[in-house]
């Protein structure tokens, strides 16, 4: 999985996740080795990865639930696309809509 984002062009700064036993310390070390800050949810705070499902629960709505998705490469390139529309042309209120 490393090996897979190393080829990307820009780097990935951060890894949100929660404290689920199938993130292990060699997991969050992988990723600490190519640079990447490794931020844990904190105990017992539902609400602490909100802005990470909700972006899931965006993407699903507006994009994935509207495409066939055929194989992972095609996945690849719809996310790249979406993510460039999300964050440059979708309006958002940080942005001044």
């Amino acid at each position: 999985m490393v090996w897979a984002l190393e080829e990307r062009p820009e780097s990935i700064r951060f890894l949100l996740h929660d404290n689920d036993g199938k993130f292990t310390k060699a997991f969050d070390a992988a990723f600490a080795s190519e640079r990447t800050k490794v931020i844990h949810t904190p105990y017992r705070a539902p609400n602490a990865n909100a802005y990470a499902e909700r972006w899931v629960r965006t993407v699903r709505e507006e994009c994935l639930d509207k495409i066939l998705i055929l194989n992972e490469g095609h996945l690849y390139r719809i996310m790249r696309k979406y993510v460039a529309y999300y964050n440059g042309a979708r309006p958002h209120q940080g942005l001044e809509q």
